[in-house]
């Protein structure tokens, strides 16, 4: 008598609507940490200015790596013209913060906050309590 055996194959498809989910599950835990850390930090009620998440990382910059320092870390000569334009050049090409309210997010810890940068128009200032002026002002 012979036996017979029956095999099943699982097949999984990773297609594009697994894809798709797997998007808006990312998606939505990214926005449920940012939510958090708002309440943590901020006045979660406060909506009157957009929040935009900045994302940076740490790169060490030489503006003028030919210009020799001394042992305090002090040049020793002024830049060349030829220097100032190619270091006018690089900084060209960083983003400016501008308008409205960045929070910049600590790339090694997405539990933590580098810096909040808020802009404020100048006609608006008037209106703020004294103390948050004070604030401006000191060194």
């Amino acid at each position: 008598m012979t036996s017979a055996t029956l095999k099943i194959v699982l097949v999984i498809h990773n297609n594009a609507s697994r894809k798709e989910a797997k998007k808006r599950c990312k998606a939505k835990k990214k926005q449920e940490t940012r939510e958090q850390l708002l309440k943590r930090t901020l006045n979660p009620s406060d909506t009157t200015h957009f929040v935009n998440w900045r994302r940076v990382k740490y790169e060490e910059l030489d503006l003028y790596p030919t210009i020799p320092v001394d042992r305090h870390k002090k040049p020793t000569r002024p830049p060349t013209p030829q220097e100032i334009k190619s270091a006018y050049d690089q900084v060209e090409t960083f983003h400016l913060f501008k308008t409205g309210r960045n929070i910049v997010q600590d790339p090694l810890d997405k539990e933590s906050v580098i810096a909040f940068i808020d802009f404020i128009k100048f006609e608006d200032i008037s209106s703020l309590p004294s103390p948050s002026i004070a604030v401006l002002g000191e060194d």
